[in-house]
């Protein structure tokens, strides 16, 4: 039996079962190495937790992709980075297996989907899928256009690595020295910037939340500590009083469109809070999280089970649980980006220029819904 390689990681398996023998890039230095070598180097650079391999999938090798569309969609705590991760994987597994020419674009938009359905409030997905679909659109069919795919999942995945190392420097870069960054929930973007500060010297401390009702905010808390971070984990509630003992918010982003950033809920009153105190507020976010008009009805805030807030069985209690808000883009300061930091007036007009596939089009006209509400 053939050895699969000794990688830890999953996501580094990930990685480079998607882009395995495909194309080759050429670092600074010059020296020409394949796509798999790059993403293994700047994957062991990576300071954040990977995702566990999904259940059933011994190793992380398993070559169906019906397990990882589970795994999507059961996911609540992993950002929106880690799960395009997944969703590269997936349609990496399912190009593969999906041989029938006949009926191959009804069945690939009847996946999207079913993607779109898994995690509807995730911007990096949704412009992974518009990629996809732009490519094949401009081949004609998915026959002729597989190889070209998965190329463009290994580019997108490359350059994902290379923007999140980016805003880690340039976040770094912008800390003052001695500060108190005040976070909310888990965001891998924040994650690494915060960890390039503290490792630059910049003697930084961070507050951050819980993140509830998933807590994925404690994971944040305990990749910083492990690092030795200076780091004090606080109620959600108890965050908007403490942001006036910060210099700065920082946060990540789900998505960021013309209605305002998505984040985790909470976000909002931390960025009241800092208007009032007089405090920046910044959003950590590749510009992969930019969606243009067309493509934002498909993204969706879902309500989640009432019994993570409350399990009692009174029929006449409503519970509210939603894990995402909009936050206005009149509250922020400005957005961090791979290209450095944007204004919000720099930031409207970049919205509309995303080229949007006609596939990817259709289906944003027939989710269409109200308006999305910000709270504003």
């Amino acid at each position: 039996m053939q050895r699969q390689p000794n990688i830890n990681s999953f996501s580094a398996r990930l990685q480079l079962e998607i882009c395995g023998g495909f194309g080759q890039h050429f670092n600074p230095g010059g020296a020409k190495l394949c796509a798999a070598q790059v993403r293994i180097r700047l994957l062991s650079r990576s300071a954040f937790p990977m995702m566990a391999p999904p259940e059933g999938v011994v190793g992380g090798w398993s070559m169906t992709w019906e397990p990882l569309l589970d795994q999507l969609a059961s996911d609540r705590t992993s950002g929106a980075q880690e799960l395009t991760r997944l969703v590269s994987l997936l349609l990496s597994r399912y190009l593969r297996g999906d041989t029938p020419e006949e009926g191959c674009a009804a069945r690939l938009r009847s996946l999207t989907k079913r993607i779109l359905d898994a995690q509807p409030a995730m911007a990096p997905i949704i412009t992974l899928l518009n990629h996809v679909w732009l490519k094949l659109e401009q081949i004609g069919r998915l026959a002729a256009a597989r190889s070209a795919i998965a190329a463009e999942l290994e580019q997108m995945s490359l350059e994902t690595e290379l923007r999140l190392d980016r805003i880690a420097e340039i976040c770094s870069d912008r800390l003052p020295e001695g500060s108190v960054i005040l976070a909310h929930s888990y965001s891998s973007t924040v994650l690494r910037a915060l960890l390039a500060a503290h490792e630059a010297g910049k003697g930084i401390r961070i507050l951050c939340s819980e993140g509830r009702p998933a807590l994925e905010g404690i994971r944040l808390a305990e990749a910083l500590a492990a690092a030795a971070a200076p780091v004090q984990l606080c109620a959600d509630a108890a965050l908007p009083g403490l942001v006036g003992e910060a210099d700065l918010v920082l946060v990540g982003a789900d998505a960021v469109v013309e209605a305002g950033a998505i984040n985790k809920i909470g976000t909002y009153p931390l960025a009241l809070a800092a208007k009032a105190t007089g405090r920046p507020f910044y959003i950590a976010a590749s510009l992969n999280k930019l969606l243009p008009p067309s493509l934002e009805p498909l993204l969706r805030i879902p309500d989640r089970p009432p019994g993570e807030i409350w399990g009692g069985k009174l029929g006449k209690l409503k519970v509210y649980n939603r894990y995402f808000e909009v936050t206005p883009l009149s509250m922020i300061t400005g957005v961090i980006t791979e290209e450095g930091l944007w204004s919000i007036r720099k930031l409207r007009p970049a919205l509309s220029k995303t080229p949007t596939s006609a596939t990817m089009a259709r289906l944003a006209q027939e989710m269409m819904g109200p308006p999305m509400q910000t709270s504003e």
